[in-house]
């Protein structure tokens, strides 16, 4: 019979330091997947936030600063009859219509001196004086100006003076002077004395005038303006005249194609944060997951303190708004209008009230430090920062323990080989003795 040792077999280290890790690091796994977990809750939360941000940009679109928010609508549009009237209303402007007669335009005033010089001509100018149309004067040394174009450099670089002056060139080297008003108007007329007489005398070639419109139905109903704009005939009202003309008309009034607009894009922004937050909130029965705003107290809040801001303490459905029995606000911009066009004042006291309702809610959920969501996403943001720095000592941990692993199998494996080795050699021996004994029997 036979003898022979087993062999002793060794371990394949890396296989099972492997299955002794998949062990060693479930609590990182655990980390981990809390960690995503936070972060997509995180995330969600940094979405609605700036979807909030949105209702409560849209919100002030209608009242201005939330902080102090306005009962009034800035909402006017102004209009004029005439192709050659332009109006514009700002937010203060009443609503009105006015009709009024352009009498005449606003011109600057304008001389040219008679005489010409050449380019090179010696001038002899002593102190000029303008002399205003309301009497005021300004005198300037042109002693030192020799020339024309000297002239005309110094006369413009003194600004006081509200005069400007320009070489005309009428033939080959010989110019005339021409002084100009710096601004239009009756009252920016002048005259000049004092020039070099070889600059012949200062004929008017244009008058300055005021631009001029008739209110009413007597000569005394002007109005007048140094400039081709009046501002504020009616309170907020702006217009510019281009030529004379009768029978204009401007009007101030609501725009309802603003109103309207500024409304829908609340409205859509409110659908979206709520939306957000009903979506994040279901659990999938399939998935047995549930979404990162289920049981959130935050988001809950945020949507009941929505919804209540469109409610109000009545019903909007007489300007077509309604929270429908999903959570949805609804919008009819035909009915609004309708509205809008029928009861101004009533349909501004609506909307200031409700964008002022739930822009405060926007307000509280989204103000830097201390609002609802800010908050929220702030204690979201720690956790995962604090998850982060766990999983990272998780790493160095198990990559110690993975290496001492490493260490003591594969020393055992070692002491194993070597076993194997001295097993082979022992059953070899023994299997010379026994092939030694079966030969000595058969002999």
């Amino acid at each position: 019979m036979a003898n022979a040792i087993d062999g002793i077999g060794t371990i394949n280290v890396g296989t099972l330091v492997s299955q002794l890790m998949s062990v060693e690091g479930n609590t990182q796994t655990l980390l981990k997947n809390k960690q995503s977990a936070e972060q997509t809750r995180l995330t969600a939360l940094q979405t609605l936030n700036t979807q909030v941000l949105a209702i409560r940009t849209a919100a002030e679109k209608i009242v201005g600063s939330l902080y102090s928010p306005k009962t009034t609508w800035d909402t006017q549009t102004a209009s004029s009859s005439s192709s050659t009237v332009a109006a514009t209303a700002s937010a203060s402007a009443q609503t009105g219509t006015m009709t009024f007669d352009v009498l005449s335009t606003a011109a600057t005033h304008r001389t040219l001196l008679s005489g010409a010089v050449s380019s090179a001509q010696a001038l002899t100018n002593g102190p000029v004086t303008f002399t205003r149309a309301d009497g005021t004067t300004s005198t300037i040394d042109l002693s030192a100006a020799t020339t024309m174009s000297e002239l005309v450099s110094t006369i413009n670089a003194s600004a006081p003076l509200g005069v400007k002056a320009i070489a005309v060139k009428i033939s080959d080297d010989a110019y005339r002077l021409s002084l100009s008003a710096s601004e239009s108007g009756s009252g920016a007329a002048f005259t000049v004395a004092g020039l070099d007489p070889a600059l012949g005398t200062a004929a008017v070639a244009t008058q300055g005038a005021d631009a001029v419109i008739k209110i009413g139905s007597v000569d005394t109903d002007v109005v007048s303006s140094s400039t081709n704009t009046f501002t504020d005939v009616l309170p907020g009202l702006t217009f510019t005249v281009t030529k004379p003309e009768t029978g204009v008309t401007v009007s101030v009034g609501r725009d309802t194609s603003t109103m309207t607009s500024q409304v829908q894009s609340l409205v859509g922004a409110l659908n979206t944060a709520l939306g957000t937050i009903t979506s994040k909130s279901t659990y999938d029965t399939t998935t047995k997951a549930g979404g990162p705003f289920l049981g959130e107290s935050v988001t809950r809040a945020l949507s009941s303190d929505l919804a209540n801001g469109v409610l109000g303490n009545g019903t909007l459905a007489d300007f077509g708004i309604q929270l429908d029995r999903y959570g949805k606000v609804t919008f009819d911009s035909a009915a609004f209008s309708k509205k809008a066009a029928a009861d101004p004042d009533a349909t501004v006291a609506a909307m200031t009230a409700l964008a002022t309702r739930v822009g405060t809610v926007a307000k509280k959920a989204t103000d830097y430090g201390t609002g609802s969501l800010t908050t929220a996403i702030s204690s979201r943001q720690s956790t995962v920062k604090t998850l982060t720095s766990s999983i990272s000592e998780w790493d160095d941990r198990l990559a110690r323990k993975k290496a001492a692993l490493t260490a003591q199998f594969s020393a055992l494996n070692t002491q194993l080989s070597k076993l194997n080795d001295q097993a082979s050699w022992l059953s070899g021996q023994l299997g010379s003795l026994s092939s030694s004994s079966s030969s000595k029997s058969s002999g």
